[in-house]
């Protein structure tokens, strides 16, 4: 008698629609650009974000090839942000990742290198300075 029941029961649940919840949190952004600025050691980061649910916030990550954080997080409510004090002359990661009360979304990574060919005196007396540029300081990718 106890089996026919548990198999009733079984057969009766999967007959009735249960409810599917999904948490939607912000897919994660597209088309992120980076514009580094050697000069002022700074990266411009552009990206866009369609997600469904869209994001309320969004958090900057610079990594360095080991993965490690190499600036604090920048957080951001608009699709842009600018990134200081980024190394120079090395490969780094720029991550941005979509926020929303729900929850954290995936993080999408852009490669970057900000050269470090510009040179400026440290101290001056004037209340002008002249940088120069050497290009043998630039990384290339290939």
């Amino acid at each position: 008698m106890a089996k026919h029941i548990s198999k009733t029961l079984i057969y009766e649940l999967t007959d009735v629609a249960l409810p599917v919840f999904y948490i939607i949190v912000p897919e994660p952004p597209e088309q992120v650009s980076t514009y580094p600025d050697p000069g002022a050691r700074q990266i411009f980061v552009t990206w866009k974000s369609t997600s469904y649910c869209a994001a309320t916030k969004f958090t900057l990550a610079v990594y360095n090839q080991n993965g490690q954080n190499v600036i604090p997080n920048t957080e951001t409510t608009v699709h842009q942000a600018t990134l200081t004090n980024v190394p120079t002359c090395m490969r780094l990661l720029v991550g941005v990742r979509g926020h929303n009360s729900l929850g954290i979304g995936r993080e999408t990574l852009e490669e970057v290198a900000v050269s470090g060919g510009w040179k400026c005196p440290t101290s001056s007396t004037s209340n002008s300075a002249t940088c120069t540029y050497d290009h043998r300081h630039e990384l290339s990718f290939l």
